[in-house]
């Protein structure tokens, strides 16, 4: 059994502060990916420094206080409905061939109703089979839960989002550039443009400071106040990183130069991303389950975070995500019994979705007046996607092999692209570790379903396009996504 959040690496990351944590709710989990939803502790973690004197060695003192907890200080109630759509499932061939699968929604002690979805098997594809999704009750699910509501402390994440958002613009430029320095081109023949981005980024900095710093709780903790403190410090310290770095730019003249400026733009990019992680004001992880009739174990888990998909009534909150397709790849939840390195590369479904949450106090609005617009998000789902053919072209240089075989001589590595229900598969490289392609693929009118809404993030239009590498040796086949 496991907790959501982790107390100890929460305090330790706000230095010069005592532990402390709560009150909040810890949702606790157990099985198979954790995927099962079995309980959850209201906690409270404080501290003081005690004199060495005060305390004898060795020894503690458990002493029961017996104050009432009173929740409303903390946070309201909310009753929050959760309606998701399968748009597209598309399972892997290195399982066996399926007709149909159960799927359901939960979140905390919330299920859905388990519904049935058809499997075929893909006229364009040999490695993976089709869930048929259709406009029907089937692939929709509803439930409702009642939950804290902590959309009024999102501040810190809109301000931090948007300042992210900008700083991985800025990063993509100059990875960009780099790839094309030349002594003469790539980031010092743009020195001056760049400087322009840094110097506009450092006024986003100053902005989200002052967001954050204007901005209140209507009910908070010791560690929200103790976070938005230590917030605010290191948002001071990335304007003057952003400082340092453009007068090293600015001075930059050889390419180790420019590769220290990128090397410390890349550390302060991942120190600010790290900011926007909240473990107190968590709600408890959205789930989608997959499982082959007649067996009790879940194949695959699909784990969402609320807060992604939370839209804050506020101008100053996360804009959330309306309408709009988004897709995620689901892992086997059982050990494969391949040789894959660190993380198992083996692949159970792609899952394209979209997920809405919203409020009942909001879909009881629309229901007395449809057409009143309700501030935060639509409901219920509509169907704001289109289909469109679109051509895909795709060149493969080489690979490196690094696990699973001793023997090249027995080797043959077959590497298949797949973008939506479409494949092609390039030439079949023996006895190699190293294969090498050289090989362009094209995939023409291959069917996209997009989002007719403008995307409100940079997930909203993204595709997949996935590498299926097989691996053919004297006993075995593997196959690695």
């Amino acid at each position: 059994m496991v907790t959501s959040n982790n107390s100890a690496q929460v305090s330790r990351s706000y230095l010069h502060n005592l532990p402390t944590y709560g009150p909040a709710w810890l949702p606790l989990y157990g099985g198979t990916q954790d995927s099962q939803y079995v309980g959850r502790l209201l906690i409270s973690i404080s501290t003081e420094i005690l004199s060495i004197q005060s305390v004898p060695a060795h020894k503690t003192q458990a002493i029961l206080l017996y104050e009432p907890l009173v929740e409303s200080n903390y946070w309201e109630e909310q009753v929050f409905v959760i309606r998701f759509r399968i748009i597209a499932l598309q399972l892997f061939s290195h399982l066996q061939p399926l007709h149909r699968m159960l799927v359901y929604l939960s979140c905390a002690d919330i299920h859905s109703k388990v519904n049935t979805l058809p499997i075929e098997k893909l006229t364009l594809s040999r490695r993976s089979q089709s869930v048929r999704c259709v406009d029907g009750a089937e692939t929709i699910f509803t439930i409702k839960v009642q939950l804290p509501d902590y959309r009024h402390k999102y501040f810190i994440q809109a301000a931090l989002g948007k300042l992210c958002e900008g700083a991985k613009q800025l990063q993509d430029l100059l990875r960009g550039a780099m790839l094309c320095f030349d002594g003469k081109n790539g980031i010092l023949s743009k020195r001056e443009h760049f400087i322009r981005l840094l110097v506009q980024l450092d006024s986003e900095c100053m902005r989200a400071h002052e967001q954050i710093a204007e901005s209140t709780y209507k009910q908070h903790t010791k560690l929200d106040q103790v976070r938005k403190s230590h917030i605010l410090q290191q948002l001071l310290s990335v304007k003057s990183e952003l400082v340092a770095l453009k007068t090293s730019l600015t001075v930059a003249t050889n390419l180790e130069e420019a590769s220290h400026v990128m090397l410390e733009f890349e550390n302060m990019l991942n120190n600010l991303s790290k900011l926007d992680h909240d473990e107190q004001n968590q709600h408890p992880a959205i789930l989608l389950h997959l499982s082959r009739p007649g067996h009790s174990s879940v194949d695959a888990i699909a784990r969402f975070n609320m807060h992604h998909y939370l839209h804050q009534a506020s101008p100053s909150g996360p804009a959330g995500l309306r309408c709009g397709k988004r897709c995620t790849i689901l892992p086997r939840s059982i050990q494969c019994n391949h040789s894959c390195p660190d993380r198992c590369g083996c692949i159970y479904a792609k899952l394209d979705y979209e997920l809405q949450i919203g409020t009942g106090r909001q879909e009881r609005m629309t229901q007395e007046d449809p057409s009143r617009k309700c501030a935060d998000v639509r409901l219920p789902i509509d169907n704001h996607l289109t289909t469109k053919h679109v051509h895909c072209k795709v060149h493969v240089y080489q690979g490196r092999i690094f696990a699973g075989f001793l023997d090249t001589e027995q080797l043959k590595a077959k590497l298949t692209v797949l973008f939506e229900n479409c494949e092609q598969t390039l030439s079949t490289i023996p006895s190699t570790l190293s294969p090498c392609w050289n090989e362009s693929v094209e995939l023409l009118n291959v069917p996209f379903t997009m989002s007719t809404m403008p995307p409100n993030n940079e997930l909203g239009q993204k595709c997949t396009i996935m590498f299926v590498l097989q691996c053919k040796g004297k006993q075995s086949v593997r196959m690695c996504t």
